[in-house]
């Protein structure tokens, strides 16, 4: 057990070196590139493996930097799960309300939040709503915000299908996913 846990901390640590030096690597650009490297601690896989195996290291893990523009380094390094990864990423869209400052998906999880997380993207980024009425108004309206689907259709009337969820969805869009799926399910057949 021990030499496959040093196993996966070293796969860890040499994917962290790439992204950080190896200009070849398809992820450096994001790291690297942006001036994002490793501790000079961290240089020795061994240093790295005694901070890991202390930090709180289980199987399912992985490393997140706290601030996403500084370095790999004990000090703005964890070990989290991927929700928690995931919500400390530079792609998410942070909101302020309240005084307090969380990404839509963990607005959407919070009990003053009366609609999908859906709804709530289509609300604050593409209806430019306030973040605290959009977070505690019910829906109420299907046709409250985008007047289209992504291929163009109209979002409106009988092509409107609308889940219990208050989430909206294109019934032309419904219909051609359906055939998409019957197609695919013949030619496996």
């Amino acid at each position: 057990k021990l030499a496959n846990t040093k196993r996966h901390l070293y796969g860890i640590w040499y994917m962290m070196r790439e992204r950080c030096y190896n200009e070849d690597n398809p992820a450096y650009k994001n790291y690297g590139g942006r001036g994002i490297d490793m501790s000079e601690e961290w240089f020795m896989f061994d240093a790295f493996e005694r901070w890991a195996l202390s930090a709180g290291y289980q199987v399912g893990l992985t490393v997140d930097r706290i601030d996403n523009n500084r370095e790999y380094s004990p000090e703005n390094c964890r070990w989290a799960n991927r929700t928690t990864q995931a919500r400390n990423s530079r792609a998410n869209r942070v909101v302020e309300a309240f005084g307090e400052s969380k990404c839509l998906s963990e607005w959407s999880e919070d009990s003053r939040c009366k609609v999908t997380e859906g709804r709530l993207w289509r609300r604050i980024v593409e209806s430019g709503w306030e973040p605290e009425r959009a977070i505690t108004e019910p829906a109420s309206d299907p046709n409250e915000c985008a007047a289209y689907c992504w291929r163009g259709h109209t979002m409106s009337g009988h092509n409107l299908y609308v889940t219990p969820k208050g989430d909206r969805m294109c019934r032309a869009c419904l219909a051609i996913r359906g055939e998409q799926y019957r197609l695919r399910k013949k030619v496996a057949v």
